[in-house]
């Protein structure tokens, strides 16, 4: 099957930076791929000559086949594109800001069209409140509705969940995710947080100093011998919390609350650790595992801080 998009030998030299060295990777129709790396790596750069506002020195990018800059009308058609931080004419409500840019579409107005956009990401309500009143949450979802104006088969986000309090970057997740697995979407997600492309990817294609380090399905990619096991128990006194302490491996734990404790831990010795807790009298209600692109990052990137961005 023809890939959605694809970049092959891409580079791009600015002055004496080399921002992309030969980066090469595709996108299956239908999927969310991840694209992590550390700021500098050659994302933007990447995301920029797909969508053409950028020239690349050499390398070849198609969107379903069609080259981007040879046919260029034909392949942007089928994409829409939020790059950073969304900002509008601050003095426009949601509804006349829609309206505006899809005259860039060469789109006739239609407000139920419109209305239909900004039900779909939460803003309907703030249909006819300026943008000047909006959180950059609301700007951020405001900038999903512009990129659907067109009803592209392809979306590029590009950091989509900067600037978000916790509860935007959940609505935020939720809106990406339902884009993809109700409305078909193909959607690229370029990101440094590792934790919401993992809740969120499909594949992943990890970037650092210009090139390609590591890309394959998500299931694939994280550390195997390593996990994150999210472990739920009832609420326990601290009598027995101050014994889990002295005897399982505190250097392993995270985020240990009363009911419950995360660890970052071997996959190996989840069975001996989940028989010490209940040993220990814990009565655990749910466990969760989850294999963590943390150590994967981490080593081909050679960036150690970025796991203080995952919180």
């Amino acid at each position: 099957m023809e890939p959605a998009l694809e970049v092959i030998s891409l580079k791009k030299r600015f002055g004496p930076i080399q921002a992309v060295d030969g980066v090469t990777f595709s996108v299956k129709a239908g999927e969310i791929c991840g694209f992590l790396g550390p700021n500098g790596a050659g994302k933007s750069t990447t995301l920029r000559a797909l969508l053409t506002l950028i020239t690349p020195d050499a390398g070849t990018l198609h969107i379903f086949g069609l080259d981007v800059f040879r046919a260029r009308a034909r392949a942007l058609a089928r994409v829409g594109a939020l790059i950073e931080r969304a900002d509008f004419y601050k003095y426009l409500t949601a509804l006349e800001t829609l309206n505006v840019l899809s005259s860039y579409h060469r789109l006739r107005p239609d407000k139920t069209r419109f209305m239909e956009l900004l039900r779909l990401v939460g803003l309907e309500e703030r249909a006819h409140s300026r943008v000047k009143t909006f959180s950059q949450g609301m700007k951020q979802r405001l900038g999903i509705a512009q990129a659907l104006l067109h009803d592209p088969d392809v979306l590029i986000l590009d950091e989509p969940t900067n600037g978000l309090d916790p509860s935007g970057m959940v609505e935020m997740r939720l809106l990406i995710r339902r884009l993809c697995r109700e409305f078909g979407k193909t959607i690229l997600l370029s990101s440094h947080l590792l934790n919401e492309v993992e809740m969120l990817a499909d594949t992943v294609v990890i970037i650092h100093k210009g090139r390609i380090q590591a890309q394959g399905p998500l299931s694939e990619m994280g550390d195997r011998n390593n996990c994150l096991l999210i472990v739920r128990w009832e609420p326990a006194p601290s009598a027995l919390l101050e014994a889990f302490a002295q005897s399982l491996l505190p250097q392993r734990v995270k985020n240990l609350k009363s009911d419950g404790a995360e660890f970052q831990i071997p996959e190996k010795d989840v069975p001996e650790l989940l028989s010490a807790l209940l040993g220990l009298g814990f009565r655990v209600v749910e466990v969760q595992r989850r294999h963590t692109l943390e150590n994967l990052f981490l080593k081909v990137t050679g960036e150690a801080h970025v796991a203080n961005n995952q919180s």
